[in-house]
């Protein structure tokens, strides 16, 4: 799967759909809008990105100091030079957690 968002890949449904769903759920955390980027999606809090979504629809959290232990603990993969790493599909699947790992994405992007 490739994870490199690169010019020239086109959106499918899959990924609008998954872009769609990634809002719906992350917007009990604020603001939470998304918009087509390079063949994928990128997911806005309060006008700061702080998450995407790849052409293959996998969600990606914004990471730095703070938090990129827990994605190298389980193994995350990072999209490509960029500071985001894929969210494990155990997150995803728990709604406390994965409330929790955006939370700390979008205080990133905020500062």
């Amino acid at each position: 799967m490739a994870k490199d968002g690169c010019h020239g890949v086109r959106l499918t449904g899959e990924t609008t759909q998954a872009a769609a769903l990634a809002t719906e759920r992350l917007s009990v955390i604020g603001d939470v809008a998304s918009k087509k980027m390079f063949g994928g999606y990128g997911v806005f809090i309060d006008a700061k990105m702080f998450a995407l979504i790849d052409s293959s629809g996998a969600l990606f959290f914004k990471c730095d100091e703070s938090n990129e232990g827990r994605y190298l603990e389980v193994g995350a993969d990072k999209h490509g030079r960029m500071p985001y790493r894929e969210l494990p599909q155990e997150i995803w699947d728990d709604d406390y957690k994965l409330l929790e790992w955006a939370q700390l994405s979008a205080d990133i992007a905020r500062r």
